[in-house]
């Protein structure tokens, strides 16, 4: 009788270390597996300004336009690749398979585009005129490459309709520039205001350090949302012509390129520095001739807004 015990003991102990030791045998096929096969490595190369979406490296759902954090490739150390030259000395270099990509998406997440930057880049981008495809293009090879014929960079000032297609731009040079290692800031013309009115109580002006580190300024809604008409307060035109100073300065200095837009006609735009000549002379020495958009409004193309407009 004990004996019978003893044997029904041992049998239940089996099953129950079974799950232990069918782990251990599948840990060690793994084990022989991976000691056969070559380990798989991750390359991130393939991914660019007209990638990033199709590959799903980015957030749908985000208040800016973010981009996810990719991995390590699993041939660095943490984003580095160590070498050793002919005398033997052992240096480092950015690893080309993970984290310069990772670096340039960094540097997108930190524009802070609006979340409407999603799938826009010049693989779907519609020209709405061959100037401006040619002052584009122009704009993107002087940068790329330089012009030293040319000691200023070539920068375009976009006006038109709302929704015709000139912020998208933006976006699409946002993306281009920041894959093209360019130092780039995108921001508007109202949190430019903003960041001012916020500063009186710090006494930081904004306009000190906005320019620090960029080559490319993107500045978009030049004169707010919709042009700024109406009377504005005197520490707010006093701000502007400080802002358009500064912009001038470091496009003078030949390392900036500036496109702006605004639903502002030039003859509005103007009628909104009070024809201010000294503002005037450097928009004009920096954009030359304003370029117009004329097509419809890319948003709803089709409406006539009269349902907004019932009484």
């Amino acid at each position: 009788m004990n004996n019978s015990k003893q044997m029904t003991s041992l049998s239940d102990a089996i099953k129950k270390l079974q799950p232990a030791i069918d782990r251990l045998k599948a840990k060690s096929e793994e084990l022989k597996r991976s000691r056969t096969e070559p380990k798989k490595y991750l390359d991130f190369r393939h991914l660019n300004d007209r990638t990033l979406e199709e590959y799903d490296w980015v957030h749908r759902h985000k208040p800016k336009y973010t981009v996810k954090e990719i991995p390590y490739c699993g041939l660095c150390i943490l984003g580095s690749t160590y070498h050793r030259d002919e005398l033997g000395y052992r240096y480092a270099s950015i690893c080309q398979r993970c984290e310069m990509t990772r670096r340039r998406l960094d540097k997108l997440n930190r524009l802070q585009l609006p979340p409407d930057a999603y799938d826009m880049h010049f693989g779907k981008y519609e020209y709405d005129s061959q100037e401006l495809q040619e002052k584009v293009r122009g704009l993107m090879r002087w940068i790329s490459y330089g012009d030293e014929e040319q000691p200023k960079s070539p920068s375009i000032y976009i006006y038109g309709t709302p929704g015709n297609g000139k912020t998208s731009l933006l976006y699409c040079l946002a993306k281009e520039a920041v894959f093209s290692d360019l130092r780039v800031k995108y921001i508007t013309h109202n949190q430019m205001i903003e960041a001012r009115y916020a500063s009186f109580k710090t006494e930081k002006n904004p306009v000190d350090t906005w320019l620090n580190n960029v080559d490319l300024l993107l500045f978009d809604e030049l004169g707010g949302i919709g042009g700024m008409n109406r009377k504005k307060p005197d520490w707010l035109m006093s701000f502007n012509e400080e802002l358009y100073g500064s912009m001038y300065e470091r496009w003078e200095s030949g390392d900036l390129s500036i496109v702006t837009t605004t639903n502002m006609t030039p003859f509005d735009f103007m009628k909104s520095i009070d024809n201010n000549a000294a503002i005037r002379s450097r928009f004009d020495a920096i954009f030359r001739e304003p370029i117009k958009m004329t097509g419809k409004d890319r948003r709803r193309p089709e409406t006539d807004f009269q349902h907004w407009y019932k009484r």
